[in-house]
């Protein structure tokens, strides 16, 4: 266990330096709790070829690619890290298999339009992503883009896309890469995607986007712009979103109260905890 001493912030700093932040290479059962990561040129917490660790409770941002990289790992868990500021928040690829995403905090995905998405994934398959928060990225919430067959319940996307580059969908659940053979396996689809809740994104709640056999239970979606064709669930009601903001609050609460995550030490911008009044996170504790 390399972990953060209690009540204490634990900050590296590499801003303005060519730097990777905390690598996990070739490695088993090892957990990375309670670090704060700012800046450098390449990504914040690496996980490569790894298997059954364990990467939770940290701050990631302000780096130039992805806050929190998952690389050819299996049987691992990332849960109630916050990754703001960043490119993509978190990525899951090169065949990572059977991990947990669970309960992360990825906003404000900014180092570039097209591609910073909160959470984001290519060429996996059978991971499963429940309660993060996905606020106020360039580009989509969560996109599975080449992944396959993935569990994906229980989040919450809002205020995606920056309407220039970014595709601004709350959930997007395929797509092919343009250059590869009309025989390659990874065209994303086969998900189960149940009890998300996708609000005023610029593009569409949850889109299949080209790909099949995606299964949708209890999603809801509300004030997105896009609504046409396009779109895979209807639009509902606002109050019928409440039922699945309890439930991640309830969930965010219970990772507080274990001490994974750490309101008092770990601060946030103001927008992340309460926009359009989610509050999962203790409002006496955010700072502009």
């Amino acid at each position: 266990v390399i972990r953060g001493e209690d009540n204490a912030r634990v900050l590296l700093d590499l801003a303005g330096q060519r730097a990777q932040g905390i690598e996990v290479e070739a490695c088993a059962h090892v957990v990375l709790r309670g670090f704060e990561v700012a800046g450098g040129d390449s990504s914040g917490i690496v996980v490569h070829n790894c298997h059954h660790c364990t990467i939770e409770g940290n701050v990631v941002n302000a780096f130039k690619a992805v806050g929190i990289r998952l690389r050819a790992s299996n049987d691992n868990t990332v849960r109630g890290n916050i990754c703001y500021h960043n490119d993509s928040g978190i990525y899951v690829g090169e065949g990572s298999t059977r991990n947990l995403i669970e309960a992360n905090i990825c906003a404000f995905g900014n180092q570039s339009s097209e591609n910073a998405d909160g959470i984001g994934s290519s060429d996996c398959e059978k991971n499963i992503y429940r309660f993060n928060v996905l606020i106020a990225n360039n580009d989509d919430g969560l996109d599975m883009w080449t992944s396959k067959r993935n569990t994906i319940e229980w989040n919450f996307a809002c205020a995606n896309g920056d309407q220039q580059d970014g595709d601004g969908n709350g959930f997007k659940l395929g797509g092919k890469w343009r250059n590869r053979g009309p025989d390659d396996p990874w065209d994303g689809g086969e998900h189960i995607v149940r009890n998300n809740l996708s609000v005023w994104n610029q593009s569409t709640g949850f889109t299949d986007n080209s790909s099949s056999g995606n299964r949708y239970e209890g999603n809801v979606a509300f004030g997105d712009r896009n609504t046409g064709s396009y779109a895979s669930v209807n639009h509902s009601p606002a109050t019928a979103g409440e039922p699945i903001r309890e439930k991640i609050r309830q969930r965010f609460q219970t990772l507080i109260e274990e001490g994974v995550m750490q309101p008092t030490i770990h601060r946030l911008p103001l927008a992340v905890g309460l926009i359009y009044e989610l509050k999962i996170w203790p409002a006496a504790d955010h700072e502009e």
